[in-house]
Parts: C-alpha cells; sequence; structure tokens
C-alpha cells in the first residue's frame, strides 16, 4: 500500500507500507516494513532524494539519501549516504 502527494512542482512526497508473510516446513514469519521517500527536485538536472525506512523484525530505521547531477545525458555525478541503526 503506498500514497504520492505531490504538493508544489518539484516536490513528491510518499509513504508506504508493506505486510510479507514467510513460510517453510520448518518455520516461518511475518514482518511489516513502513517507507517514507522525499524527493526534490531543484532543476530538471539536480535533485535530492532521500528514503527511510523500519522494519518490525529486526527494529532497524534505515536511511539513504542521494543526490544526483545529470552533466550532460549519460553522463551524473552521484553522492550517496546510507546509515543503519
Amino acid at each position: 500500500m503506498g500514497l504520492t502527494i505531490r504538493p508544489a512542482l518539484g516536490i513528491n512526497l510518499s509513504s508506504g507500507y508493506t505486510h510479507t508473510q514467510v513460510s517453510d516446513e520448518n518455520s516461518g514469519f511475518s514482518t511489516n516494513l513502513f517507507q517514507i521517500d522525499l524527493g526534490l527536485d531543484f532543476t530538471p538536472d539536480i535533485s535530492l532524494s532521500s528514503n527511510i525506512q523500519f522494519d518490525d523484525i529486526s527494529d532497524v530505521l534505515g536511511t539513504n539519501t542521494r543526490f544526483r547531477w545529470i552533466i550532460t545525458p549519460g553522463t551524473d555525478i552521484f553522492l550517496c549516504i546510507t546509515t543503519i541503526g
């Protein structure tokens, strides 16, 4: 299940929920994953996106932020920062 809101030009805010149930012959588990995404498009060539997610099995909050600059089509510069904890 997910929801995306675009309150203004160049701003995207999304949230999502995923329930997964896994089973095999000996055991099984289920998990819930919560995720929030924020996307900012400053220009058609420069953007910033951030993802925050949490699952209830590991009880860990993780984030990933990416800055993207398209110098020319096919030539991009990325800066990615990921944290888990």
